[in-house]
């Protein structure tokens, strides 16, 4: 490679990683809540050097929605483009199809089957990241309007609260656990079934309050299930004293 192709192919990654990181930050501020670039910098300079001086001044909350909310998605969404280009160009080299991609030996069937292997049998990564999925108990029938036209309605069960809910109210749904599903899926056994309708163990539980703009359904995304620190407090000091008042 001449030293001007050198300098061409520099200047041209160089160009690229800046445009993903351009990219990648103007989207963190993109959303309900709104932030800006410098936020976002001081935010990820922050948990990089582990110094919370550098971010003074910025609401509490704007830290969470960057770091737990939307920078990870972006991230993976970044990742997995940058993967599926990736395999492209292997294929296209490999079987020398400049139209080959990831379909065309099942590879991206095979990636499916696996990721839906890893939802069943939630499958973690060095016990710390998963696809934790959890099932209401819940129950479903088909009848006919006046019309005799089909209706199709469901139901989820609810139960007495635990510890954890009984101070926010007086009934919370039926959360199986994973080893129930199966059960409550296929037995046909009414007392069996009964056995299950009980409080979820609270232990596994966590219980936080989130801004109140959830309530309106102009508002959506996924800043409305950010924690609020203060509100999340008095609410498990509430929820303590109650249960404490009720043993």
């Amino acid at each position: 490679m001449s030293s001007q192709s050198s300098k061409k192919f520099t200047l041209l990654v160089t160009a690229l990683v800046l445009a993903i990181t351009s990219a990648i930050i103007f989207s963190t501020g993109m959303g309900y809540i709104t932030i800006s670039a410098g936020e976002i910098l001081k935010i990820i300079l922050s948990a990089i050097s582990n110094n919370p001086d550098l971010v003074d001044g910025i609401d509490a909350t704007i830290p969470y929605v960057v770091m737990d909310v939307r920078l990870p998605r972006i991230l993976t969404a970044s990742l997995v483009g940058a993967g599926l280009a990736m395999s492209g160009v292997i294929y296209q080299g490999i079987l020398l199809n400049p139209l080959a991609d990831p379909y065309t030996l099942g590879i991206s069937s095979g990636a499916a089957f696996g990721a839906s292997l890893a939802l069943l049998a939630n499958i973690t990564l060095f016990n710390q990241f998963s696809v934790p999925l959890f099932a209401f108990a819940g129950i479903w029938e088909v009848w006919k309007d006046a019309e005799e036209r089909p209706i199709h309605s469901f139901s989820i069960i609810t139960t007495s609260p635990n510890k954890l809910m009984e101070g926010i109210h007086d009934r919370m749904p039926v959360i199986l656990p994973r080893e129930d599903e199966e059960v409550w899926l296929r037995d046909q056994n009414p007392e069996l079934l009964q056995k299950l309708l009980v409080p979820f163990d609270d232990a596994k539980m966590e219980v936080y309050s989130i801004s109140k703009k959830v309530n309106s359904p102009r508002n959506n995304g996924p800043e409305l299930v950010v924690p609020v620190a203060e509100e999340s407090h008095a609410l498990h000091l509430r929820a303590e004293r109650r249960g404490a008042r009720r043993a």
